[in-house]
């Protein structure tokens, strides 16, 4: 174990590129339509030189990034934030816990179908991520942290607004270690003054804070409860769930919370509580499952276990067990009882992009359509 440590992040950055070459092939944007509306606002960026968030609150670095390299199409997006995902592997390497024998839990995490979905779409989770634990890397280990950690968290923050939840718990960080306050003061001003700025754009669009509301938070609490935990499945699995859920028992007595976890532990409990609010997406909850890994990195669990975990986890992206059956997954209003094994959700993720790549054209511009519709009488939701 302690030699796959120095090479960990290779491997899996090896395994991640077998896995991406299939979806680069195909070329495809992604699944969904956020990966088309992303598409369609920084296409609109690189050809008519004007901004239009793909949706509210609107994903400005990461619109204008995809932009910069869009005239390599939708191939060289996907290249572009591939490599996104082989950083986020160098940087959770870093925060990983490198006094116990966890290689098996870190390819777990690195592996599992939900981030490799995101990374294999053009959408923006995996970039605020790298960006995210950036900038907590930095204010933990460098030695002057404040301005490269306002740099990060700016840029991540630029990338999805809700990595704001990464500032709150850096400033912690940086306090614990000694940063006086007056400069935890300047730290804070710039970082509001830098989302003013960034986000001026779309504030203007909309005439009002009212960029700011989202979309489908108009749920019943059945169905905000049901995709709520529904939902959470999808990021390890029935069976990997099950196993953490052992992990989780076993290590109860032994696991004790130090001042080092509180960042990591209200990170993980922000974003729950944020996705508990709008539960759609599942890359949402991205951050959280960061966190618990690299919490999890800290307990002294046998290779045995670890290796189980990792398969059944692994597995999910190419075979899924669900017990349920909804009625629609994005609103869940009738669960059935209903064991059965179906494709794994990177290969259903796969054929389904395959699907709707067929007519690629129309979704496209489709999106567009919408985009500048949505925001031609101000926000989407005001």
């Amino acid at each position: 174990m302690k030699t796959i440590l120095s090479y960990r992040h290779y491997l899996v950055s090896f395994i991640q590129l077998i896995l991406f070459i299939p979806f680069y092939r195909q070329g495809h944007v992604g699944a969904d339509w956020d990966s088309y509306g992303s598409y369609a606002s920084s296409y609109l960026i690189y050809s008519e030189g004007i901004y239009y968030p793909s949706r509210p609150p609107g994903f400005p670095f990461f619109e204008y990034m995809v932009s910069s390299v869009l005239g390599f199409g939708a191939r060289g997006v996907l290249i572009a934030i591939f490599l996104f995902l082989i950083g986020l592997n160098f940087i959770t390497h870093k925060l990983f816990d490198n006094n116990n024998e966890n290689d098996f839990i870190y390819f777990a995490l690195l592996l599992s179908p939900i981030l490799l979905i995101s990374s294999f779409s053009i959408m923006d989770y995996v970039v605020g991520l790298f960006f995210s634990l950036s900038a907590i890397y930095l204010a933990e280990n460098y030695r002057r942290p404040e301005i490269p950690f306002l740099i990060m968290i700016l840029l991540a923050s630029a990338t999805r607004l809700s990595n704001i939840l990464f500032f709150i718990a850096g400033l912690y960080i940086l306090y614990k270690k000694g940063s006086d306050i007056k400069k935890l003061f300047f730290v804070s001003l710039f970082y509001l003054l830098g989302l003013i700025l960034i986000y001026y754009p779309a504030y203007e669009l909309a005439g009002g804070l009212c960029f700011l509301n989202l979309t489908n938070t108009d749920h019943l609490l059945f169905q905000r409860l049901g995709r709520f935990f529904y939902k959470q499945t999808y990021l390890v699995g029935l069976p990997g769930l099950l196993v953490l859920v052992y992990i989780l028992v076993k290590n109860r007595k032994v696991f004790e919370i130090v001042d080092s976890y509180y960042p990591y532990i209200s990170i993980f409990i922000l974003f729950e509580m944020s996705f508990m609010r709008l539960p759609t997406e599942e890359g949402h909850m991205l951050p959280a499952l960061f966190m618990f890994f690299l919490l999890l990195s800290h307990l002294n669990i046998s290779t045995k276990i670890q290796v189980y975990l990792f398969i059944l986890i692994f597995s999910t992206n190419f075979l899924y067990l669900d017990l349920v059956e909804v009625d629609t997954p994005n609103h869940v209003n009738e669960v059935a009882f209903s064991p059965s094994i179906k494709d794994g959700l990177l290969v259903g993720d796969y054929k389904e992009r395959g699907i709707k790549g067929l007519k690629s054209n129309y979704h496209i511009d489709n999106a567009i359509n919408q985009v500048i519709e949505s925001w031609s009488n101000g926000g989407p939701n005001c």
